[in-house]
């Protein structure tokens, strides 16, 4: 018989091992993948890999990535954390960590040093709160936020007067959520560890964020609608200029709500995780 028939007939005896393998740990352990460890036209295998070595059995994880910031506390007696941050991949300036905000927020002065306060920019106006009170505030998104290299792509972000003489802005839990946070206080460093179960999710983000953003700039959208439905039935010629800056924050409200849901499209976000 011709040398092909002998190999023909090896790799299908092989191949049935693949079926009749066992698990016990002195038992040769074969696989497709084996199959591809043989040379082509050769009749002399190569001893069969061991089981926990194997490429597709083997339980090794990649190590999460780590980035460790180097922070000053330097503001008074309250000792904050004060890190760097890079805002939409451009402009940096100095943040506090704050676990104690929903959102990340900056300084008119930031914004306007980053363009965001611009005519040609919209401007939704609502309160921002915490625990010294409520206070004005204007609603925007930005592109990215980053520190020492961990970062967040599509970042809801609130805009008030100055915040404090040694920051810009405060760095809440809608950044520091995507990462298991350590504060080591020994080396004065900011850990941030990223979780692998991010890069499963639509855009790293969970159905939590998703279903909780959608209600959110839905209801700006409804709120500045229903004022203005409500103006138009009692306004006069004199309110002109009301109705206007009415109309305007409506417009911004739709252009928000649907950055947010094109962005969701882009990612293919669940319908159940837009609802809204």
């Amino acid at each position: 018989m011709s040398f092909r028939f002998f190999a023909s007939l090896f790799l299908l005896i092989l191949s049935a091992t693949v079926v009749l393998a066992t698990t016990s740990q002195d038992v040769p352990y074969y696989t497709d993948y084996d199959l591809l460890r043989y040379s082509e036209g050769s009749d002399t295998p190569q001893e069969p890999m061991k089981k926990e070595n194997h490429p597709l059995f083997s339980n090794s994880k990649v190590p999460p990535k780590v980035y460790r910031v180097k922070y000053t506390p330097f503001e008074g007696i309250t000792k904050r954390i004060i890190v760097t941050a890079t805002f939409n991949d451009s402009f940096r300036a100095l943040v506090a960590i704050d676990t104690g905000a929903d959102s990340v927020v900056i300084s008119r002065a930031l914004a306007k040093r980053m363009g965001l306060l611009k005519d040609s920019e919209g401007k939704l106006l609502w309160q921002a709160s915490g625990i010294g009170g409520s206070t004005s505030a204007i609603v925007t998104i930005l592109d990215s936020v980053e520190i020492g290299g961990a970062k967040v792509e599509f970042v809801p972000v609130l805009i008030t007067s100055s915040l404090s003489e040694h920051f810009d802005g405060l760095i809440g839990m809608d950044f520091l959520s995507n990462f298991s946070v350590f504060i080591d206080s020994k080396n004065s460093e900011l850990v941030l560890e990223e979780k692998p179960e991010r890069k499963k999710l639509p855009a790293g983000r969970d159905r939590h964020w998703w279903k909780a953003n959608f209600r959110r700039f839905n209801h700006y959208r409804n709120f500045w609608l229903k004022t203005l439905k409500s103006f138009k039935e009692s306004s006069t010629e004199m309110d002109g200029e009301i109705l206007k800056l009415l109309k305007r924050q409506y417009r911004e409200a739709e252009r928000l709500f649907y950055r947010l849901n094109n962005y969701a499209i882009e990612h293919n976000v669940p319908l159940s995780w837009r609802e809204y």
